[in-house]
């Protein structure tokens, strides 16, 4: 009865190794008949030795995948960083420019000298900066800015006087001159300029002397050229 369990016990153990170990069929029975318990003993220890190297394969593997997902995790911690990184609305050199412009006109006739010019008639205020009450320019967004003026003067003679766009603290940005004679009453005085200003400057417009200003031919704008 044992040699039967046995010899059956075998024949499992010999289905279960001939499909997943090649060249572990061994004969394991004398020439007796009898149950060759030394090389089922080997089987069993060859066995043993693959499933070991299988665990240790299994767990260099769990290592590797461990130290894998760890840099995955670092790598996408530093992109979310880089991407923090980049400017936003920003990213303002790869996004839309942000659209900043003004033009306005109709200063009073008469308009008190080295004081802002008040355009009271806006034609275009995109980004808000313009305040026709104050008459000045405040800058939303840091950048290259471009701004004009021109003054139709009149009604007087042997009169000269410069026109200025001015910024905080009174620094002249461009300038412009006008000077009348005997024989011409009538002139108009213009100013370009282009400069950098950050944020929260103001700029605006003003005369050196009184003098009549024809209102509807004289203005005042400006524009935004570049994000710096």
């Amino acid at each position: 009865m044992q040699g039967g369990v046995m010899a059956l016990a075998v024949v499992f153990l010999c289905i279960l190794l001939a499909g997943s170990l090649s060249g572990l069929i061994l004969p394991m029975t004398k020439p007796d008949g009898t149950a060759d318990m030394s090389s089922l003993f080997n089987h069993i220890s060859l066995l043993e030795q693959n499933m070991a190297s299988l665990q240790t394969s299994t767990a260099q593997l769990r290592t590797d995948l461990e130290v894998t997902k760890k840099e995955l995790q670092n790598a996408q911690t530093e992109l979310q960083s880089m991407r923090k990184d980049v400017p936003t609305g920003q990213t303002q050199q790869t996004t839309r420019m942000q659209d900043v412009a003004f033009q306005a006109h109709d200063p009073p006739n008469h308009a008190p000298a080295k004081t802002p010019l008040q355009f009271t008639v806006v034609n275009y205020n995109a980004g808000s900066g313009f305040n026709r009450a104050t008459g000045k320019f405040t800058v939303p967004v840091s950048g290259t800015y471009m701004f004009w003026t021109q003054l139709e003067m009149g009604g007087g003679s042997n009169t000269a006087l410069y026109v200025y766009i001015k910024k905080t603290g009174g620094v002249n940005l461009g300038a412009g001159y006008m000077e009348t004679g005997s024989g011409i009453g009538d002139v108009d005085t213009s100013a370009q300029t282009i400069d950098h200003l950050e944020a929260g400057e103001q700029v605006w417009v003003e005369i050196t002397n009184d003098y009549e200003i024809y209102n509807s031919a004289s203005y005042f704008g400006g524009a935004l050229l570049s994000v710096v």
